[in-house]
């Protein structure tokens, strides 16, 4: 269709066309943008790599941290309770409910006198 294939030969050679093209339009121009052009690619090579640095180092620290807060929620949410060791679970026991020792008190709490508000009528 366009001239060019398998049919018609291979293609020309696309870096020498590609210099020929390149040279014809800088034999075009004149001095001055010629040395605008030489400036402006010197700049362009010599300035620093800052700028990625600038945005990069902080968007690396957003990332870090929210990776540290996303797996510190997720150890914390996927966290299941721990059994209870048998020490623990017979010290529970013995909190909820009353030894011998503590029969002794609650006996001698029961025997106590208690004071009683004689205007009331003898109420606590």
């Amino acid at each position: 269709m366009n001239g060019q294939g398998p049919e018609h030969g291979p293609p020309p050679d696309a870096l020498a066309t590609s210099r020929e093209l390149f040279e014809s339009a800088v034999g075009q121009l004149d001095t001055a943008t010629g040395n605008r052009l030489r400036l402006m690619r010197r700049h362009a090579q010599a300035a620093p790599a800052a700028p990625v640095a600038r945005w990069l180092v902080p968007a690396g620290a957003a990332a870090m941290a929210l990776l540290v807060a996303t797996l510190t929620w997720w150890q914390w949410r996927g966290a299941e309770p721990a059994a209870e060791p048998a020490s623990m679970a017979a010290a529970a026991s013995v909190d909820r409910f009353p030894n011998e020792d503590d029969a002794e008190l609650y006996a001698w709490l029961g025997e106590a006198p208690v004071a009683t508000d004689v205007a009331r009528g003898g109420a606590l």
